[in-house]
């Protein structure tokens, strides 16, 4: 029982980072999910960086479906793999992005910020937008 509570924990708090940037009215989605049995080359081939989910098809396992592989990808490449889940592979995508001084993509730039400013503490200036979320999380 303690593991399917795990579980449930990590896919809460993997589907409010997914939520981001619905929340923030951001038009693009992070990431990306496919079935293992699909090929991997025509879904990155449009992603100019992202998550790649990879679920298994062999299982019908409800709303939680299982996840085999996560990929962070940049430049329509798959830079990093088997991350674990969909938390650890945003933490890296970022890392990735901060460390080579990438720009955030436009259409994805609340949702940077938040992570940059809020969950990760760094800087203190934030967008309007930005600014109201962190107070409505300081609220409770």
């Amino acid at each position: 029982m303690v593991k399917r509570t795990t579980d449930l924990t990590t896919y809460r708090r993997s589907a409010v980072l997914r939520g981001l940037p619905l929340y923030l009215r951001e038009p693009a989605s992070i990431s990306k999910t496919i079935k293992d049995t699909e090929a991997l080359g025509p879904h990155t081939k449009a992603m100019k960086m992202g998550i790649l989910e990879v679920t298994d098809s062999s299982t019908n396992s409800g709303p939680y479906p299982t996840v085999v592989n996560v990929a962070v990808v940049l430049e329509e490449e798959v830079v990093m793999d088997n991350l674990g889940d969909f938390r650890n592979a945003l933490m890296m995508l970022f890392g990735l992005l901060y460390a080579v001084n990438m720009e955030y993509p436009k259409n994805l730039r609340y949702t940077f910020e938040a992570v940059q400013k809020i969950l990760l503490n760094l800087g203190k200036e934030c967008t309007a937008r930005i600014q109201s979320l962190k107070n409505k999380l300081l609220q409770v």
